[in-house]
């Protein structure tokens, strides 16, 4: 290409385009190998962050004490499976399965479960009542044997390794497995898409409930034009080997671009999760507060705001998303709510889900999903909350009340 271009300089009237042509094909002449091992490193970079950041996120959802807790694990489920993915990406780039062939089948290879993982933390996001049941788990077959075989090769001996993977892993798993993981993950996203959409044309009561659906909405969008650009590089590579014969294994900028783009997939998620925790914000007119006026006047309008708009039934509802509709920190309502109710914030949001409970076990049947739908972390949070409150477990409340 180069030659060709230099060719056509030679031949042309532009003298300084020449010129300068003729040294920018020679300085790539003689740089093209600096050049390359420089955008090695810059993607390599790129999947080191990205797997680090995914990773870490991936606990924060698993350990947080806020929210759903099944809809904290799943996120952090999948946050963890694309981080670990993107780290076996990492180690085929830099040569690593080539230098150390004991790692060949290091167990973070997770494609058949992105699908699942993401479809479930949809519905669970979507709808808090939600648990997972046995029926649920035949979703997770294909997964679970990906995850097994990989662990089984990993710990077996090294010539039994060979033998899985000249036997087993190349003419087999090797040729089914990237149809599967784009068949699998476009038909869970697709699904999961149909979700946010019904969820969608649903009524809703609050303005906070709208903007949930909405970011939810935004997410599936962007991750679903992502996972096409990457299906694009899966697929090209696929006919080219399997169908037409011709690898694709030299073309050095095939794959960094393959890289980039399920990296790209990684970080859209690592986004999600960290403005889905803190970024959102309860949206509203700011208060506004004149000199000499009581510091009560705050504590009194967040009630307010709570009561009125029902903001207790969001799980993950904190004291830093009221920045933008009261003149103070986080911090400092924090200690206002203590001095001027006597308890913390947690505390004061679970005064209202107990007492929302109260109301409605006053009106119908005893469901162990009640507390989930009022915003509390698990089922044996709620009960053993609502016991504290009442005396009671919320069962014998209901059996009292339709006695009375």
């Amino acid at each position: 290409m180069i030659m060709w271009f230099q060719k056509v300089a030679k031949n042309s009237n532009f003298g300084s385009i020449k010129v300068r042509f003729s040294f920018f094909s020679y300085f790539l002449e003689k740089n093209m190998e600096f050049l390359i091992k420089i955008i090695d490193v810059l993607v390599a970079l790129l999947l080191s962050v990205g797997s680090f950041l995914g990773l870490a996120m991936a606990v924060l959802y698993v350990l947080k004490p806020t929210g759903n807790r099944q809809t904290n694990f799943l996120f952090g489920l999948l946050l963890a499976t694309l981080s670990l993915t993107l780290l076996d990406n990492l180690f085929v780039l830099t040569g690593w399965f080539n230098r150390f062939h004991w790692l060949y089948f290091l167990p973070i290879y997770f494609t058949f479960s992105f699908g699942p993982l993401l479809f479930f933390f949809v519905k669970s996001h979507l709808y808090p009542a939600f648990r997972l049941a046995r029926r649920d788990f035949k979703h997770f077959i294909l997964p679970v044997v990906q995850i097994g075989f990989f662990i089984t090769a990993f710990f077996r001996h090294q010539a039994v390794e060979n033998d899985i993977g000249n036997q087993i892993f190349f003419p087999y798993y090797g040729t089914f497995e990237k149809p599967l993981y784009l068949l699998i993950f476009g038909t869970y996203l697709y699904f999961a898409r149909r979700f946010v959409i019904h969820r969608a044309t649903q009524p809703t009561d609050f303005p906070w409930q709208q903007q949930k659906i909405f970011r939810l909405r935004v997410f599936i969008k962007i991750l679903a034009v992502l996972f096409l650009i990457h299906a694009f590089f899966i697929t090209a590579d696929y006919v080219n080997y399997r169908i037409l014969g011709l690898s694709l294994g030299n073309v050095r900028s095939f794959f960094w671009f393959s890289d980039v783009a399920a990296a790209a997939l990684t970080y859209w998620v690592i986004a999600f999760g960290y403005a889905n925790e803190f970024l959102a914000f309860v949206e509203g007119k700011m208060l506004n507060m004149r000199s000499g006026q009581s510091p009560s006047l705050v504590v009194s309008e967040l009630k307010s705001k709570i009561e009125n708009e029902k903001l207790f039934l969001e799980p993950n509802l904190q004291s830093r998303m009221f920045v933008n509709i009261l003149p103070v920190s986080s911090a400092r309502l924090e200690k206002l709510v203590v001095a001027y109710e006597g308890k913390t914030f947690k505390e004061l949001l679970i005064s209202y889900r107990v007492a929302a409970a109260k109301k409605l076990l006053a009106q119908k049947k005893y469901q162990p999903e009640l507390g989930l739908e009022l915003g509390f972390y698990s089922r044996k949070f709620f009960v053993r909350q609502f016991k504290k409150h009442t005396g009671i477990p919320p069962a014998d409340f209901e059996a009292e009340n339709h006695l009375n």
